[in-house]
């Protein structure tokens, strides 16, 4: 499955399944600028990115909740913060499956 993330710095195409939330997968592969004070709960939207729709229309999603499907484009705000979870643990840490 590939999705596009669209940054400041240009389109990057990432393999994914259906396990992880787009927070995850962008932590994953080392997009480290989204901020999700909440520990990923959804509770505090610091994680909001924009889906594309094929009309081209951004629809706002929050990263920890939207598993990504084959073909999503995601565009990511360039004003983005570094990330630090909630548990202390830096994005270099962070383990998609712990």
């Amino acid at each position: 499955m590939s999705i596009t993330i669209i940054t400041a710095d240009g389109r990057k195409e990432y393999e994914s399944d259906l396990k992880l939330t787009l927070l995850e997968l962008l932590w994953k592969h080392g997009e480290k600028q989204l901020h999700a004070p909440c520990g990923g709960k959804g509770l505090c939207a610091k994680c909001t990115v924009f889906q594309v729709t094929e009309a081209g229309v951004e629809l706002p999603v929050l990263a920890c909740q939207v598993i990504p499907k084959d073909g999503d484009v995601y565009h990511l705000p360039e004003n983005l913060e570094p990330v630090v979870a909630l548990t202390g643990r830096h994005v270099e840490n962070f383990k998609a499956d712990a």
